[in-house]
């Protein structure tokens, strides 16, 4: 429609601007035929020809004018129904996140609520120790779902960074990611297979960061390779455009699933699945590989996937990372669990839970309680210190602390510790926490705490981790 306005415009302003030419020639003409020289024409009629110059000269800006405004109201209209459509996805998109997690989370809370109910029914029955292990696995979903959805939040708002200020050696590195799924692929009688082809081995790294990558992408070739298949990791270096670093590509395939063509573009969208977890019984919260793939581009690398539906997929990635420029050997014993050390003895050890929630102030003292440790409860940071103040040197062998309390957080308690004189100042305080990112760890170092317990509370890593606090 505005197309054919200013079309319509043009030619009328066209046309009489011909039409005005053409008849002031004409005048002239006529007038010149009557013996009038042209100054003369001119010169009587100059102010009627000036008033019709200045009427044409106006009517065209006036024109022009329009013209601009109809283009800028254009534009607007154009802008705002971008908008529009943008505010509408962003709607849909949040209508299905929500629709999404609320199915994501109450799945798992009805199976923990259920089995919960059937061990009241059934307290001696030979089924308790199925359904307390359906519970625990249930609450572990729970808890990656959680983290993942934290992560993308985070990646979201802009707030990870990568800090490659670590070095490690990658063939250990590959290792160590290997054995997380020993077990799992002993179960399925997977084939796996490692080819390694790196000559700089030594690289700088954000560790947390760049095994969160291949645990994502390992652990979904492990997940959907059904009993009996293969998944073949190879990792080769490829010689970098910067001086001091070099790229680093990881291509895992496996005889899996696979994908579906009409799928495969959608893969790295956040909250989608080709299959529910009831179609296919695998759990999955649907944003392994959109952290992965923010965490590589985070990195400053690319990822590529190609699959075939019932044949397997293709995972290739590449990493630009900092090398030393060395190739170190590999430690024999990198990746095998270490031979675990003595455990100090708990019995008779005091230790000051500090946590405002009473029912994990509960299980807190009940596991330490079973080991035989003297507990005391402090149900604020305040609270913390002044039980610290008002009893004897060396009385507490170690402090939980948890972060987020009432009138003192757990960072200011810790800080308010540490300077306190003497043995007071120097107790083995953890990081009793929710708050489980790396920045959360770095906060709790910098406020003097020796360590980082992550919530819910795995009895046997707490008794492990205020053991290693109390022999140091």
């Amino acid at each position: 429609m505005n197309s054919r306005i200013k079309k319509i415009q043009i030619f009328i302003i066209t046309g009489f601007t011909i039409i005005l030419a053409m008849g002031n020639i004409a005048y002239i003409l006529v007038r010149m035929g009557e013996g009038k020289t042209v100054s003369e024409v001119f010169g009587v009629y100059r102010e009627t020809i000036h008033m019709f110059l200045y009427m044409w000269i106006t009517w065209i800006l006036m024109v022009l004018c329009q013209l601009k405004f109809s283009h800028m109201l254009s534009k607007t209209r154009a802008e705002l129904e971008k908008a529009r459509i943008e505010a509408e996805q962003a709607n849909r998109a949040k209508t299905t996140f929500l629709f999404n997690m609320s199915h994501d989370i109450r799945t798992p809370i009805s199976a923990i609520m259920g089995f919960a109910d059937m061990l009241k029914k059934h307290k001696n029955d030979d089924k308790t120790d199925q359904y307390i292990e359906n519970i625990q696995v249930s609450t572990k979903y729970l808890i990656e779902l959680m983290d993942d959805v934290l992560e993308v939040s985070r990646l979201v708002s802009g707030e990870v960074v990568y800090d490659d200020s670590t070095v490690i050696n990658l063939d250990e590195f590959c290792d160590s990611v290997s054995v997380v799924f020993d077990e799992s692929m002993k179960e399925k009688k997977l084939d796996f297979n490692v080819n390694f082809d790196v000559l700089h081995n030594e690289v700088y790294c954000d560790t947390a960061k760049l095994r969160r990558i291949y645990l994502n992408v390992l652990g979904n070739a492990v997940k959907y390779t059904p009993e009996g298949g293969s998944i073949t990791m190879d990792i080769s270096e490829i010689p970098g455009e910067e001086k001091g670093s070099n790229s680093y590509k990881t291509v895992i395939s496996d005889t899996g699933l696979g994908i579906s063509k009409e799928y495969l573009p959608h893969v790295f969208e956040e909250f989608t699945r080709q299959r529910t977890v009831t179609e296919n019984k695998i759990s999955g919260t649907g944003l392994g590989l959109y952290i992965t793939k923010h965490l590589i581009e985070l990195i400053g690398g690319t990822i590529e996937i190609e699959s075939t539906e019932g044949e397997g997929t293709t995972v290739t990635f590449v990493l630009s990372l900092r090398t030393t420029g060395k190739r170190v050997p590999k430690n024999k014993n990198a990746g095998q669990e270490t031979v675990k050390k003595d455990k100090v003895s708990m019995a008779g050890k005091r230790v000051l839970v500090a946590e405002d929630n009473e029912l994990n102030a509960i299980i807190v003292k009940d596991v330490l309680e079973e080991a035989g440790v003297l507990t005391s409860h402090a149900e604020d940071g305040v609270q913390a210190v002044n039980l610290v103040k008002e009893n004897s040197e060396g009385y507490f062998d170690a402090i939980l602390m948890d972060i987020q309390m009432p009138n003192l957080n757990g960072y200011e308690a810790a800080k308010q510790i540490r300077a306190l004189p003497g043995k007071r100042g120097e107790v083995p305080i953890l990081a009793v926490t929710a708050n489980v990112f790396d920045e959360d760890k770095k906060n709790a170092k910098e406020a003097g705490m020796n360590g980082h317990v992550a919530k819910p509370i795995d009895a046997e890593k707490l008794i492990e981790s205020i053991s290693e606090v109390i022999e140091k």
